[in-house]
């Protein structure tokens, strides 16, 4: 659940995994995300808001966009699916190491 992590500490995994994995290698990443139903970004601006004013009440997590973060030219997603359960939006991710 990279949402829990710091964007700092984010892209240290991400690049840390780039670096580690065969060319093809593949990462699987999850996290909260930023919701495309109406009531899931409600529910979103809800959490956003409760994070904002205490972290502690959402348990430390906001949403991120994980396509942002593994996107670009070192990685080629291979599937990208968002999964909303009961207005809670999380982003799967699997990626696989470009060839150099």
């Amino acid at each position: 659940m990279l949402n829990l992590l710091s964007l700092d500490d984010i892209h240290t995994l991400i690049d840390e995994a780039h670096r580690v994995l065969v060319p093809g290698g593949l990462l699987g990443v999850v996290s909260l995300t930023r919701a495309t139903s109406l009531f899931a970004r409600i529910v979103e601006i809800v959490w956003t808001t409760a994070h904002a004013l205490r972290p502690a009440l959402v348990g430390g997590g906001r949403p991120i966009s994980l396509g942002e973060l593994v996107g670009g030219a070192q990685w080629q997603i291979r599937h990208r699916r968002e999964v909303t359960q009961l207005g809670i939006a999380s982003e799967v991710i699997i990626a696989a190491k470009r060839c150099a």
